[in-house]
């Protein structure tokens, strides 16, 4: 089975991975969870399944940061910058609004 993205608050669902992410704050929200190799297709046991947070890196492509953009700092503080970050694409088209 494909891998899920799981949200790690009360109301959110786990999403197949490529699904667009929900929101990202500065705290750590969303793991990766996914069957151990060799597991069968169905239905699969939770101790079968591996689960962990998201490193800042797919944090970054997440949120459509290039492949390599360089952050500074601790894990901890990577994770808040990029939930203070305004994704490349909006920042783009809000620039692109305020020099018309």
């Amino acid at each position: 089975p494909p891998p899920l993205l799981v949200p790690y608050y009360g109301t959110g669902q786990a999403k197949p991975t490529n699904h667009p992410m929900g929101t990202l704050t500065t705290r750590d929200r969303h793991a990766l969870v996914m069957a151990q190799a060799g597991q069968p297709a169905e239905p699969i046991a939770v101790d079968d399944c591996l689960l962990r947070m998201l490193n800042p890196s797919e944090i970054a492509r997440g949120m459509a940061f290039r492949y390599g953009y360089v952050l500074l700092g601790t894990r901890r503080e990577q994770v808040r910058q990029l939930g203070n970050a305004v994704t490349p694409p909006a920042a783009e088209v809000l620039i692109a609004l305020l020099t018309e």
